[in-house]
């Protein structure tokens, strides 16, 4: 029983952990849209 409650533990922090890292990537995508161009040439 613990290695099976285990293993769906594991697979739930993975999806967490992958709804996570979406999360920030749309968060940068957001934040890299909303820079106004001159600051994106400056770089």
């Amino acid at each position: 029983m613990e290695g099976r409650e285990m293993g769906v533990g594991a697979i739930r922090k993975g999806q967490e952990r992958i709804r996570w890292k979406r999360r920030r990537l749309s968060e940068l995508d957001r934040t890299q849209s909303n820079t106004p161009r001159h600051f994106q040439t400056q770089c």
